[in-house]
């Protein structure tokens, strides 16, 4: 919330300054009425409240706004922390599908290692079936058209033919053995190679399984990142319309304290003129005895009439006739009066003016308020409990002298007047309740302003 702090008290002492250099001023020279003055400060303190209560309406709107900001704020906490999520599944599933590719290089590694022996196994399936052919070709060639007669009429003896022909069925069963093996490895590198294809495309489809899932987190990625996009424009649009708020409350703020420093000429104009007219009237001349005695009896008039003046202006470390006593010394302009909205008096005065306790007592509570002790945008705020069952609360304090807990006599200096928690310039926040959290009563039933 916007405070007003320096520019608020060198107001305030320009005022004073002002109010001097009026009060110098006689009456003649002041062109209007008191009841037209009076008049003036009733229209003056109407518009203050209105403006006072625009600007807190504003602070509720700020508020609110403020509350809405927050929530987005954790809604895209929110997001960001799923699409985290996300992030680390697509990077989980990256690396499943690295791992598969590798697996799939390594198959298509096995299979090539595979075709280069099936291909071995092939060149010698066909050299071996070239000789084979040539062995027989030229075994048909040495024996004419027909081995199997040649090797039975060539042979020298019966013995000789017996051997030539099983040597005949050797070579064929050789040859036909070495066939059978060759086409039987080819045979299994081929199922080796079809087993190796079988893994590669079941590789493959597990790597598509994992792609599509990867699709699909980042679909739904994609929806969150919009979401945030979305929701980081709406803080956006929130925080432009804190700042907007804030600017008209300021304006107000500044309005409200001009209006506060007009108030403080009229009802130091309004002083003057009671002044005036509470001053006694010269009495007609006598005889010069009795002129002596008047003289003195008039000097003793005066004298009374005097303190009687000065009792006006006393000091308010002075209690009233109930026992009360006004807070701040030496000040007396209340810049905003109880009422409905405001169930208190603000008691406007330079920063660190010594702040009196109202009452003896026992301080409840000395420090800075929040909503979770009660007391929230109070600033430094003493609460005091009394024997009469009444407790007062001293708001807004620059500085505290006392603590929780402590017995306080009525005058104390319990703090200073300040300008902390929602505050619009140096004042005191002055209440008197009934109960800790009672009614809020009207103090100027119970305090007297010097």
């Amino acid at each position: 919330m916007f405070r007003f702090g320096k520019k608020h008290s060198l107001k305030l002492v320009a005022v004073a300054t002002l109010c001097v250099f009026v009060a110098s001023f006689p009456m003649s020279v002041i062109a209007k009425t008191q009841s037209e003055l009076e008049a003036e400060l009733a229209a003056l303190r109407e518009q203050k409240e209105s403006i006072d209560s625009q600007i807190s309406s504003l602070s509720n709107d700020i508020d609110k706004e403020e509350e809405t900001l927050n929530s987005y704020i954790d809604a895209a906490a929110n997001v960001f922390e799923q699409i985290s999520l996300y992030d680390k599944q697509i990077e989980s599933l990256n690396q499943e599908i690295d791992a598969k590719n590798k697996e799939i290089e390594a198959k298509n590694k096995e299979i090539e290692a595979k075709l280069v022996e099936i291909q071995q196994k092939e060149e010698e399936h066909e050299k071996s079936n070239e000789k084979f052919k040539e062995r027989l070709s030229a075994m048909y060639i040495s024996s004419g058209s027909n081995s199997f007669l040649n090797a039975i009429f060539g042979s020298s003896s019966f013995s000789d033919m017996l051997t030539q022909t099983q040597v005949l069925k050797n070579i064929s069963k050789a040859d036909k053995e070495l066939m059978e093996e060759l086409l039987s490895q080819k045979k299994e590198l081929e199922q080796m190679k079809s087993e190796l294809e079988t893994q590669k495309s079941d590789i493959e489809k597990a790597k598509a399984q994992i792609e599509t899932k990867k699709g699909e987190v980042e679909e739904v990625k994609a929806v969150q990142v919009e979401k945030q996009k979305e929701l980081e424009d709406l803080q956006q649009k929130s925080r432009e319309i804190i700042a907007s708020k804030e600017a008209q409350q300021s304006q107000l703020q500044s309005q409200s304290e001009d209006l506060m420093g007009d108030e403080a000429i009229i009802q130091e104009l309004i002083r003057k003129a009671e002044e005036e007219a509470n001053k006694p009237k010269p009495q007609p001349p006598t005889d010069g005895g009795s002129t002596g005695g008047g003289s003195s009896s008039g000097g003793g008039s005066t004298g009374g009439d005097s303190g009687s003046s000065g009792g006006g202006s006393t000091s308010p470390e002075i209690p009233n006739s109930s026992g009360w006593l006004w807070p701040v010394g030496g000040y007396n302009w209340v810049s905003q009066y109880y009422h409905s909205g405001h169930t208190a008096i603000d008691i406007a005065a330079s920063e660190g003016t010594p702040i009196y306790a109202s009452r003896a007592g026992t301080v409840i509570f000395a420090g800075f308020g929040s909503a979770s002790n009660g007391f929230n945008r109070y600033g430094n705020v003493v609460l005091i409990r009394h024997d009469n069952g009444y407790y007062t609360l001293y708001a807004h304090c620059h500085y505290l002298n006392v603590s929780s807990g402590q017995t306080v006599s009525q005058g104390q200096v319990i703090g200073g007047v300040g300008n902390t928690g929602q505050s619009f310039g140096n004042h005191l926040h002055f209440e008197v309740r009934d109960g800790v959290q009672g009614s809020r009563l009207n103090p100027l039933n119970f305090v007297t302003e010097p």
